[in-house]
């Protein structure tokens, strides 16, 4: 059968070469003949492949060379892999042969051909056809015999014929549709996967929807069935109905190779006939990729518009081309035929779109120079957002991403559809407008066309008139366009229509724009004009005004203007505004952005200029690439049919990050949250003294930001100010002090406080060198470094006494836990570590802790407060309370190497020292002092009882270090800052009215280690810190200590930070701290 039927000239076929008979041999006395294929040039078989890569997605080594052309967003490699396939075995399909062995190791990837080739026919059989669809069980089926056939029994159908001489074509289109199921979800590498997945779809009875109930019931869903019905979803469901037909138990159930075709929506009903025309007088430009030989229609896989197209509608991949002219085509061979045959100058083609999916979803033509295409992923989305202010409660903005260009200047319009009160003229523009600018565009006469300006007016002309022409019932709603992004080079037009902006981005300073300001004889809109740094617009008697847009050389700025929204021209019911065109002119690298509102409900003014300086820094230029990112970024951002309100935390602390971590994620809460902090990462900072001498390390007790799945956006940067009534936070990039605005609808602050130098002459400027604060990582790392370099100098031959001693003396400024407990683990350090690897400067070395109150940790109980001292001072640290440090002084000594500095004490005593760590009190950081809100005495916002800031109730909550309640404050402590955390995020998050119930802060009691096995717990007022005590009892030593580090592990976010810690305290305790330098 195989050597008289078999098309060995096939592009999906292995040439088939002959059968060879290998002689007897010893262990195989009675040989089988072999079927002999020729040698395909290619990295193997798709098992070869994924089980190397282990990449079914994507085939990333070979993809450009095994697939048609190159993949792309609107065409993906597993689409390819699918056709193909499938094509593959149409093959042997219309020739009547079953192959009945279809797994990876029997695809081919052909590098010469670039397609995909079917070997071994070694398990064949002929078609068995009984009454149009075949139907195998007249009796119980009788299993599968593996001794009679080769057929693999993971991709095999579960009928599993004996009958080695006849199968039914439906044996196979399990196979493919099951080998389809193992490349979507990820499993093609590895054999025990897809057996298992075998086996649970054996247990569903082969009902794809029934797995998958089972697989959503699951604990824990698997990253590989995530992303698979994310490819299914973003197709519509068609693959996956497409699948599930074919798999099914019953063969009666499943489709042909021809139905598998193109994946198909049950839920449609009809096809989309299209007709398009080409020129013939130039190259043809049309080519048509084969993808099927089914009798249905020819696959269109690719069209190139490298000839001239007349009337060209777009074509994707997935379109039938059914006619030729007048003629009915069914194969690539017939097709071409009837293409080059036809007589005249104009071809026309005829397809059918198959249903199921948005028509404007697909390849997108760059139209203009017709050169060629540019191609990318066109979306076709809402945008929008909540606010409490009724301007955007749902969804209604339209987002179309096409790249649009003209030969005399490139404009790139990804237009924005607003539909100022519903969405249904939205939804026309969205749909008509870039079909009109391509139809003005293409006019055979430029003077027709006239300049980029009057182009898009007659486009959006012939829109407002189609509008009104099919508008008599909906005529309230209107539509404003456009989202676009504009080269500025020489002077150029772009549309502005309704409640629209227009953002300039000039890294040279020189853009200028000129168009109708937004209200521009409102009093606020012109103190908005002149606060943004414009000058006073002048406006007519009917309103409107023209302004120019100057900008600073050397500094980004960014120009603002909104079109006339009312007492504008209406020309046409429905219409909002009359299409304004602006004109604008720049240097080279100059860009424009216009928008309408719903865009800039996403972003605003200053961080869309921000996001286009980012794509330049990436060497993203074109301007379709630019239109594109910021369409993405604003679907991203905003796009959710849920919106709901963008709540903004400042600082990543213990306020922020249990914000973020507490922060409902289920779908009553439709809120987003955003964070800002200059820190990447959480610190769990009773813990930072340990890493400061290395008992622990700095990443064991850090948790980024960016793992909370709750955090939807994060922007490493510092808050500079706090518009309140604007509701927008603007801040500066940490690495390259770019400025940018977020907006918020509800805003937490929790950016904590900073150390408190007192203003003692030279402890800030000395910060970092001698003097080190004691707050955040970085500055552990520097006081570890700082003591290890002391050590190494200290130990050098040419060192003297004197100069030992001033190295070697170590300073710690205040009396509360976290001073204790670094003079603690420094004292370890220091007598179980470096002693012993310095043993001849132990008699140099020195700790002093100065306190200017009358005892350490004031806040503890007065018989833990002695325990401390005392203990304290057994270990010969020097203790010295009711002593302030009034200055610090470097002096030169001709004596010592370098210069050096030394404390002056308020009972007028001068130390010299090596390093001082600073811990003597907390001041609130710049921001929270520069808000014009209600303070404390202290500087911190005070709060009423809900935790909202007086006078932004609703809007604004202020928790942990950098605020205060009113009436009722309480302690700068991580507990507290925690639980306010817990308590307000559901609160932001919706899912809690905000004045339900106030905040109550139960005090878990205060701690401090001692190091040495040793600390101390003060449970004297658990519960709750203004009075009511006695709950727990106070302990000291062991048992204190042993509470301290279950208490605090306990506490660790991740389980890889509650498997670090125990390691570094058992390696510090067995085998001592490192003492690298690095």
């Amino acid at each position: 059968m195989i050597s008289s039927s078999y098309p060995s000239s096939h592009p999906h076929i292995v040439p088939y070469l002959g059968t060879l008979l290998p002689p007897p041999t010893p262990a195989n006395p009675t040989s089988s003949p072999a079927l002999v294929f020729r040698k395909i040039s290619g990295p193997g078989t798709l098992s070869d492949v994924c089980k190397v890569s282990q990449l079914a997605y994507f085939f990333t080594p070979v993809s450009s060379k095994i697939m048609p052309f190159s993949p792309s967003a609107d065409c993906p490699v597993l689409d390819l892999f699918f056709t193909q396939l499938l094509s593959c075995l149409a093959v042997p399909h219309s020739l009547g042969i079953v192959h009945r062995d279809v797994k990876p190791e029997n695809v081919v990837l052909d590098y010469e051909t670039a397609t995909m080739r079917l070997l071994d026919y070694g398990s064949a059989a002929s078609l068995r056809q009984e009454g149009g669809r075949f139907n195998p069980f007249k009796k119980k089926p009788v299993g599968f015999n593996p001794e009679k056939t080769a057929i693999s029994p993971i991709f095999a159908a579960p009928e599993m014929f004996i009958d080695l001489s006849s199968s039914p074509l439906s044996f196979d289109v399990f196979s493919v549709g099951f080998l389809f199921l193992t490349y979507v979800f990820n499993l093609s590498h590895d054999d025990k996967l897809m057996s298992s997945f075998r086996q649970q779809l054996a247990a569903s009875n082969f009902d794809l929807n029934a797995w998958l109930a089972g697989q959503l019931a699951s604990t824990i869903l698997s990253k590989s069935v995530i992303d698979g019905l994310g490819y299914m979803k973003s197709h519509n469901a068609g693959p996956w109905k497409l699948a599930g037909r074919m798999i099914r138990e019953d063969p009666r159930k499943r489709p042909t190779i021809e139905e598998c075709a193109i994946p198909v929506d049950e839920a449609a009903s009809s096809t989309k006939s299209i007709i398009t025309h080409f020129r013939a007088s130039s190259p043809l430009g049309l080519i048509l990729e084969e993808d099927t030989l089914s009798y249905s229609g020819v696959f269109v896989k690719e069209v190139v518009a490298g000839g001239q197209a007349d009337r060209m509608k777009r074509i994707r991949p997935g379109d039938t081309l059914t006619r030729v002219g007048s003629q009915r085509v069914f194969t690539y061979e017939k097709a071409a035929a009837f293409i080059q045959n036809q007589p005249g100058n104009i071809i026309s083609l005829s397809f059918e779109r198959m249903p199921g999916s948005d028509p404007d979803l697909g390849v997108l033509d760059r139209v203009g120079d017709y050169g060629g295409q540019t191609k990318f992923r066109s979306t076709n989305q809402r945008i929008g957002s909540y606010t409490d202010k009724g301007r955007r409660q749902f969804n209604e903005d339209r987002v179309i991403r096409r790249a649009y260009g003209s030969p005399s200047s490139p404009v790139c319009i990804a237009g924005v559809f607003d539909g100022h009160g519903g969405a249904s003229a939205s939804e026309f523009a969205a749909a008509s407008f870039f079909d009109r600018l391509e139809d003005i565009y293409k006019s055979p006469d430029p003077k027709d066309r006239g300049d980029d300006g009057e182009v898009a007016r007659k486009a959006w002309g012939t829109i407002c008139e189609q509008w009104v022409d099919g508008c008599e019932v909906d005529d309230e709603d209107g539509t404003t366009a456009s989202l676009g992004v504009v080269n500025a080079s020489g002077e150029i037009f772009l549309l502005n229509c309704g409640d629209s902006r227009s953002v300039a981005y000039s890294p040279s300073g020189s853009v200028t724009i000129r168009t109708i300001d937004h209200k521009p004889d409102d009093e606020r809109e012109v103190e908005r004009l002149v606060r943004g740094g414009y000058e006073r617009p002048e406006c007519s008697a009917g309103g409107n005004a023209r302004i120019n847009v100057p900008f600073k050389n050397d500094v980004y700025q960014y120009g603002v203007s909104r079109s006339l929204e009312s007492g504008s021209p209406i020309i046409a019911a429905g219409i909002t505004s009359e299409a304004e065109v602006f004109s604008c002119r720049g240097a080279p690298g100059d860009f424009v952005i216009s928008a309408t509102d719903g865009f800039w409900d996403v972003f605003d003014n200053s961080n869309a200029g921000f996001f286009c300086s980012q794509l330049l820094k990436d060497k993203i230029k074109t301007l379709d690439e630019i239109a594109a990112a910021l369409g993405t970024e604003a679907i991203r951002g905003l796009t959710n049919q849920a919106a709901g309100p963008r709540v903004v935390v400042l600082g990543s602390g213990w306020g922020g990050f249990n914000i973020a971590s507490s922060f409902p994620m289920d779908s009553h809460s439709p809120a987003t949250l955003e964070m800002i902090s200059p820190s990447n990462h959480f610190v769990f900072t009773p813990l930072i003294p340990s890493t400061a001498v290395g008992t622990l390390e700095f990443r064991a007790i850090q948790e980024p930001v960016r793992t909370l799945p709750s955090v939807k956006q994060y922007y490493q940067a510092k808050c500079d100010q706090i518009d309140f009534d604007a509701q927008t936070v603007t801040c500066h990039g940490l690495w390259d002090n770019e400025i940018f605005t977020i907006p918020y609808d509800k805003l937490v602050l929790a950016q904590g406080v900073k150390t408190n130098t007192f203003n003692t002459p030279n402890v800030a400027e000395r910060e970092g060198i001698e003097v080190f604060f004691l707050k955040n990582l970085h500055h552990a790392r520097g006081i570890r470094n700082r003591t290890i370099e002391m050590f190494e100098i200290a130990a050098l031959p040419d060192t003297s006494h004197e100069e030992r001693k001033r190295l070697l003396s170590f300073i710690i400024v205040g009396g509360g836990p976290t001073s204790c407990e670094y003079a603690s683990e420094l004292h370890d350090f220091l007598t179980h570590d470096l002693i012993r690897l310095y043993p001849d400067l132990s008699e140099y070395v020195t700790i002093t802790l100065i306190e200017a109150g009358p005892s350490l940790l004031g806040p503890f109980e007065a018989d833990l407060r002695g325990y401390v001292e005392r203990l304290f001072r057994k270990r010969n640290i020097d203790v010295r309370t009711g002593i302030a440090v009034t200055a610090v002084e470097p002096f030169r000594d001709p004596t010592y190497k370098k210069e050096s500095t030394k404390a002056l004490l308020s009972d007028g005593e001068e130390i010299e020292f090596g390093t001082m760590v600073w811990s003597a009190g907390l001041e609130p950081v710049n921001i929270t002092a520069d808000l014009d809100v209600e303070k404390s005495a202290q500087g911190r916002i005070v709060t009423d009882k809900y935790l909202r800031v007086k006078g932004q109730e609703g809007k604004v909550w202020a928790i942990g270090d950098c605020s205060t309640i009113e009436g009722s404050p309480l302690p700068q402590l991580a507990q507290v800052a925690q639980q306010q955390a817990q308590y307000l995020a559901p609160v932001v998050a919706g899912e809690k009215g905000e004045s339900e119930k106030p905040f109550h802060f139960f005090s878990l009691g205060s701690m401090a280690s001692l190091g040495d096995g040793k600390a101390i717990y003060d449970g004297s007022h658990v519960g709750d810190p203004h009075g009511f005590g006695g709950m727990l009892p106070n302990l000291r030593g062991f048992a204190a200590w042993l509470a301290w580090r279950s208490a605090y592990w306990g506490k660790q976010v991740s389980t890889a930070n509650k498997l670090l810690i125990p390691m570094y305290w058992f390696k510090s305790w067995a085998f001592g701290r490192d003492i690298g330098r690095f």
